[in-house]
């Protein structure tokens, strides 16, 4: 059993001789050095920032490096260069079964569930915090900055300190594996804490800058399918995940080459590390700006920051942005990280305090290596069906060769013959295998577009009771008025998040019970990626259960994020195109919307729009006219405001009234919308004329004389949508081509409305 440690050693947690010349002059180890310690009696250990600690196989723990902050718990208020025995006089005659060493903190469990945290943060006297009203804890979690326990149900608890005092708090999940933590960070744009919850299924769930800086959780999904996550971990500004298969995926912050990419450039969503996809991970670690990874055939390779040499390689760079093979060879066991050092293990593995054990870990590593065997196997049979061919072949040319010496032309052309037939039926297969490829891409394509058409489609409408809607907890509000509440919710059951509409009155008029039953049968028949989807609908009126519509999740209305600026041009644009092909669709549905307008517009987490509100939508009967006043007025158009009859045009007219306010964030008065030299003040200086072209047209006062919602979608389409210069037209018309394509392969209902 060895163990090697490389990086920052100011206060001695490497468990190196001090004053040896294993240290530059600014106590850096520059090259790794075995460390002296006697593995066979240690169970675990963890390295903190300043400071170490481990735990005996007799359940004895020693502490060495900085304990002035009283981080260690010793009764030495200095540097301790040698490890020195952790006694608390709270336990008596306890053994210690787990630890944590952190930021200015160490966390201790014994085998009678007493958790002991040492820190100055919560009080100035040398004293440890003893917790017994935690129920059977069972771990602790790899955090730098927060104390978080997690007990044998999987329920957390985090501990932060508030004017010197603990204020634990617990999260409200149950069957928890592991969590890791970020700060708020706000010059990176870090406004809320961060938690990255793992659970026992696999299930990876978060909040803050994972949830657009949300506190709320939501689940991740990025896995690629029949995997799941087995470990996490975390740095100072990233996180690192390992799945079963042996993907690692990052996220967060790259400044230094910490997330393994290749680059700089940082990522707020998980990203599989492609460059160790030839090596089988069973073990991720991370200190504050590098990471670690630990292969099934015992290699370690290392990211990230490398100014102290944490990342024990033979470069001296001050950042490696790709995994890359450290510079001892293995193989090793284990590795662990501190927040700028790492230790690396040969035939050790923790027994305790470690989610894998000693047995699963090797059984493991055996199965990876009995695969590489039966692999290595196939390809050897592979390789000798070659041999043989080859020689198969080489063995007919020294017989055509024969053949024509021994003056036998007949027969050497027919061999000749075959062959050129042969080399013949090879170039027509090789082009028919092309076109084959070509074909096979093409309906990959259409799967993934049937998959996204299928998931509408076969998702169906319910019918929802109150005890189904008690289901649905509030998560927060996102819209209120007189007559709807909004909310971001999420389904119990699944975790999944949905977007409900409930109606906000105690005495509900016939006419708004008639708009609500309207909007959930036009929208239970009509699909669209461009219209809000609905998952199911109550008619009950009582205290416990208002009419609801239960939707896709929309956490956001346009108006609301128009009117912030949290959005691009380039999104601008495909927000436009997505309204006009919504729009399109629904008025191939002989429906009129009527109210169309930003609020009635809604959001996905991407970005996307979503038409709803369709409260006030009309069917269209050609042997009918419509006259009733219904609408917002800003956005009505004139035939309704004077209560002329009025068809589709009046929606096109709401429509230039929408265009106008998204590119100038105002609603154009009367004035504005009868005078051109107006319209054109009051857009900005660079906006092309075919956009001034399509408003004015919107905005005719004959209905008759203004465009359609496909002649809109037609000309912004030949203009390539570009409302704005600079727009990124790859990006637009790629989701353009992406509804275009569901269009095609959805089935028009139109009959059945």
């Amino acid at each position: 059993m060895l163990a090697f440690g490389s990086g920052y050693d100011q206060c001695n947690q490497l468990f190196i001789v001090p004053d040896s010349k294993a240290h530059d002059n600014h106590q850096i180890v520059t090259n790794p050095q075995n460390i002296d310690i006697d593995l066979t009696n240690i169970a675990s250990i963890s390295l903190g920032v300043q400071q170490s600690a481990y735990i005996t196989t007799d359940g004895r723990v020693f502490g060495i490096g900085d304990d002035r902050k009283f981080s260690l718990g010793t009764n030495f208020a200095t540097n301790l260069k040698v490890p020195h025995e952790i006694v608390f006089s709270e336990t008596p005659g306890c053994k210690f079964v787990t630890l944590q060493c952190g930021k200015d903190y160490s966390i201790y469990l014994t085998d009678r569930g007493t958790i002991i945290i040492c820190s100055d943060l919560f009080q100035k006297k040398r004293k440890p915090q003893i917790i017994n009203f935690i129920k059977s804890p069972k771990k602790f979690a790899r955090c730098w900055d927060l104390p978080i326990v997690i007990n044998a149900e999987g329920e957390a608890t985090v501990f932060e300190t508030k004017n010197k005092a603990i204020k634990p708090f617990k999260l409200p999940f149950a069957g928890i594996k592991d969590i890791c933590y970020i700060q708020p960070k706000p010059c990176h744009g870090f406004t809320n804490h961060t938690f990255l919850i793992l659970f026992k299924d696999g299930t990876i769930f978060a909040n803050g800058f994972l949830n657009g800086n949300n506190p709320n959780f939501i689940k991740l999904k990025f896995l690629e399918e029949n995997d799941k996550i087995v470990q996490i971990c975390s740095g100072y500004f990233h996180f690192v995940a390992l799945s079963e298969n042996g993907i690692v995926y990052t996220c967060g912050i790259n400044e230094q080459g910490e997330l393994g990419t290749g680059n700089y450039i940082g990522s707020y969503t998980f990203v599989p590390l492609l460059s160790l996809r030839n090596h089988f991970i069973v073990q991720i670690d991370a200190g504050y700006f590098h990471s670690t990874f630990l292969s099934s055939e015992g290699r370690v390779f290392s990211c990230g920051f490398n100014f102290y040499r944490q990342l024990v390689q033979c470069s001296a760079l001050s950042s490696i942005p790709i995994p890359t093979e450290i510079c001892i060879s293995g193989p090793f066991t284990f590795v662990t990280c501190g927040a700028n050092s790492t230790m690396i293990f040969k035939n050790w593995i923790p027994s305790t305090g470690n989610d894998m054990n000693t047995t699963q870990l090797m059984e493991k590593i055996n199965k990876c290596k009995n695969r590489k065997k039966q692999l290595q196997q196939k390809i050897g049979e592979v390789e000798q069906k070659i041999k043989d061919v080859n020689d198969q072949l080489q063995e007919s040319q020294v017989q055509l060769n024969n053949l024509i010496k021994s003056s036998q032309p007949a027969v050497a052309n027919s061999l000749e013959n075959t062959i050129q037939s042969l080399e013949e039926k090879e170039f027509f297969l090789i082009k028919e295998n092309e076109a084959l490829k070509s074909i096979n891409f093409q309906l990959k394509e259409q799967v993934k577009s049937k998959t996204a058409l299928s998931s509408y489609l076969e998702d169906q409408t319910q019918i929802i009771g109150p005890s189904q809607l008690s289901d649905f907890e509030t998560i927060s509000e996102i819209s209120n008025n007189s007559v709807y509440v909004i909310s971001k919710v999420i389904h119990i059951p699944t975790r999944n998040l949905y977007t409900r509409k409930t109606l906000n009155l105690y005495d509900i008029s016939v006419d708004v019970f008639q708009q609500f039953l309207k909007e959930c049968d036009f929208l239970r028949n009509i699909k669209h990626l461009c219209v809000a989807n609905i998952y199911g609908f109550s008619f009950l009126n009582d205290d416990n259960c208002k009419p609801t519509i239960i939707f896709e999740y929309l956490p956001q209305l346009l108006s609301s994020v128009i009117e912030n600026g949290n959005i691009g041009p380039t999104r601008i644009c495909v927000i436009v195109a997505e309204i006009i092909l919504g729009m399109r669709y629904t008025h191939s549905f002989q429906v009129i919307h009527r109210d169309l307008r930003p609020q009635n517009i809604m959001l996905t987490e991407t970005y996307h729009a979503k038409i709803c509100n369709f409260g006030l939508a009309a069917c269209l009967d050609l042997n009918k006219t419509l006259s009733q006043n219904v609408g917002t007025f800003d956005y009505m158009s004139p035939e309704v405001a004077d209560g002329r009859s009025y068809g589709q045009p009046t929606d096109v007219y709401s429509f230039g009234v929408l265009l106008f306010y998204m590119i100038t964030k105002k609603v154009p008065s009367f004035q504005v919308k009868e005078n051109t030299e107006l319209i054109r003040s009051l857009l900005p200086p660079n906006i092309p004329q075919f956009v001034l072209s399509i408003i004015e047209n919107c905005w005719r006062r004959d209905p008759e004389s203004r465009p359609t919602f496909d002649q809109i979608y037609q000309i912004f389409k030949h203009n390539s949508f570009k409302i704005f210069e600079g727009v990124d037209e790859h990006f637009i018309f790629e989701r353009i081509e992406e509804i275009e394509l569901f269009e095609q392969m959805c089935p028009n209902e139109e009959e059945d409305m």
